[in-house]
This record gives structure tokens, C-alpha cells and sequence, in this order.
């Protein structure tokens, strides 16, 4: 068959979904350190930095004590939270763009995953 093999095959014949690419999803690291914390739907992701191998993880896992907070809608937009759209200038936001560019971007799990490639597309 044609379709045998291929992503679409599963999809069509498996019922996989074609959004599940294990792609780029990876358990952070113990060399990370806390970036800051993105707000999404209600939902907290956190940002980490492995210093060693210098990649970014997006996590579940929060530090909810950290004061550094983007939101990524302005539904989630509180006090002393910063609007995601409008922080493009931010040191913490074009490091974590740029390694989004260069494929140095991991999520714990494919719902992460999908809801930073949504925050990036409809927030940046």
C-alpha cells in the first residue's frame, strides 16, 4: 500500500493522530534553571534553560514562587504579569525565540508541545 509506513499512513489506517511527533520531546534536565513562568488558557508553563547543553525545556513543572510571568492571552493578563505580545524587546523572550529558530526548543510532553506552538503562532 502506498500510504504503508508513512506518517499519513498511520493517521489514516492506525488512527494516530499526525500532531503526535515525539519530535522535540524530551524530560528537562537536572543542569536547568528557572526562566520565568507562561501563562496560557488558565495553564502554567514553565521555562527552563539547561546551562550545559544550552537548550530550552517547556515544562508543566513551576516555580510558582519565581516573578517573572509572560501571558500569552490577554485573558490570562493579571498585575505584574508582562502581555507576551508586546514583550518581543525582552532579554528573556528573544533568547527563547531564538532557540525556538535553531530547533533548541523541548517539551516534557506533547500537550506542552502543543500549546507553546499555539502560544508562538498566535502571540509572536
Amino acid at each position: 500500500m502506498l500510504m504503508e509506513g508513512t506518517r499519513y499512513g498511520d493517521y489514516a489506517i492506525n488512527a494516530k493522530s499526525l500532531r503526535n511527533d515525539a519530535t522535540f520531546i524530551a524530560k528537562k534536565t537536572e543542569t536547568c534553571e528557572y526562566k520565568f513562568t507562561l501563562l496560557y488558557y488558565d495553564q502554567q508553563l514553565g521555562v527552563w534553560f539547561d546551562v550545559k547543553n544550552g537548550v530550552f525545556y517547556i515544562s508543566p513543572d513551576v516555580d510558582s514562587q519565581w516573578p517573572i510571568k509572560f501571558s500569552a492571552t490577554t485573558d490570562d493578563h493579571k498585575p505584574n504579569v508582562m502581555l507576551l505580545k508586546g514583550s518581543k524587546k525582552s532579554i528573556f523572550i528573544q533568547r527563547l525565540l531564538d532557540a525556538y529558530n535553531k530547533g533548541c526548543v523541548y517539551y516534557e510532553t506533547q500537550r506542552v508541545k502543543g500549546w507553546f506552538r499555539d502560544i508562538m503562532r498566535m502571540a509572536l
